[in-house]
């Protein structure tokens, strides 16, 4: 969606981070407070559109768990 199409708000919702002020959000026909919380994670799956991985080269990404790789090591 567009920026300000509330993708952020419904994802801050979703995850009970905040609570409505009017109205109710509902899956599956069940009030989202009436979800069990454990219940609810394993329901839905939320993808940041922040990039902290793969911004770079393969060989950028692996240097970051292991600075001090050769390329050999990284190889392997």
């Amino acid at each position: 969606g567009q920026t300000g199409s509330g993708k952020s708000t419904l994802i801050q919702l979703l995850c009970r981070y905040w609570d409505v002020n009017q109205g109710e959000v509902r899956i599956g026909g069940t009030k989202l407070q009436d979800w069990n919380e454990s219940d609810l994670r394993a329901a839905m799956t939320v993808v940041s559109q922040r990039v902290d991985v793969l911004n770079g080269t393969l060989r950028d990404n692996l240097l970051m768990a292991a600075p001090d790789a050769s390329d050999e090591q990284l190889s392997t």
